[in-house]
């Protein structure tokens, strides 16, 4: 998800050339051809001729990103058009078309773009919510991460810069990769453990992000050693709080701890420190 809203930066400027092109036919009615003359002053002349935007456009990368995660934002015209009248009410945006030539200027305008709450509002984040109801968990630290993304960016690179890696490193990678396959691979395991441990409970019963969770906190338990037993349960508990139920927290830590405990008990597990 990280790089999912970058396009539009893209998109705006494309999207304007259109606009622009259709509102100069000679059948256009009068108060449509009287809105041109605010776009070609305001809009036409940054958003359709922004030069960070083209150049971003063209970045190897980024292209690359957007056709490997099927992003397409030219989807969802209704919402782009909704963040156009959104955009043209911010100061930022009328400060910065005074002086849209310039390079850094128009970068400087769209990590506003990306920092702006009055942009990506409750409107926006119900948005977000019809397509994926986990998304606006993520959303604040994505716009934080693409803000990051494009004050790297410099005139001469902006082409084939690099994107930020979704890791801080490789073992951050490996440890992510490890813990999925872990879980997915233990699931079964997993199952037969938790049902012997909510004997009073159908497992059908528990929330499923719940048994996601437990078998997330399991496998790291079992899969990485040096990681105690306690750091694992404190974060599953801090996780639960956030996506899930107000009880789930309790319950998870219960369930992990019993199970990791009776691991110990019969030497099935090797922890440092536990």
């Amino acid at each position: 998800m990280v790089y999912i809203y970058i396009p539009l930066t893209c998109i705006f400027y494309k999207k304007n050339q259109k606009i622009i092109d259709k509102t100069t036919k000679k059948n256009a009615p009068f108060a449509f051809r009287c809105e041109v003359r605010e776009y070609k002053l305001k809009l036409q002349n940054y958003l359709a001729e922004n030069s960070f935007s083209k150049l971003l456009a063209k970045n190897v990368n980024l292209i690359r990103y957007t056709r490997d995660n099927s992003i397409y934002w030219s989807d969802y015209e209704d919402e782009i058009l909704e963040i156009y009248e959104r955009l043209k009410l911010q100061d930022f945006f009328k400060k910065y078309t005074d002086n849209a030539s310039d390079f850094d200027v128009q970068k400087t305008f769209w990590r506003k773009f990306f920092r702006s709450n009055a942009i990506f509002n409750e409107q926006f984040e119900d948005f977000l919510e019809n397509l994926n109801i986990y998304w606006n968990d993520d959303l604040q630290v994505t716009l934080d991460f693409i803000d990051k993304t494009l004050a790297l960016l410099k005139k001469e690179n902006c082409i084939k810069a690099p994107l930020l890696p979704m890791y801080k490193d490789e073992s951050d990678r490996e440890f992510v990769i490890k813990l999925a396959h872990t879980a997915f691979l233990n699931s079964d395991k997993y199952n037969e453990l938790l049902k012997n441990n909510i004997k009073n409970w159908n497992i059908n019963r528990i929330n499923p992000m719940d048994i996601v969770l437990i078998k997330m906190a399991l496998a790291e338990i079992e899969s990485f050693p040096f990681i105690t037993i306690n750091i694992t349960l404190n974060e599953y508990i801090e996780i639960a709080k956030f996506y899930s139920t107000p009880d789930s927290s309790t319950f998870i830590n219960g369930v992990v701890h019993n199970i990791a405990q009776k691991w110990l008990d019969e030497g099935k597990l090797q922890k440092v420190n536990a």
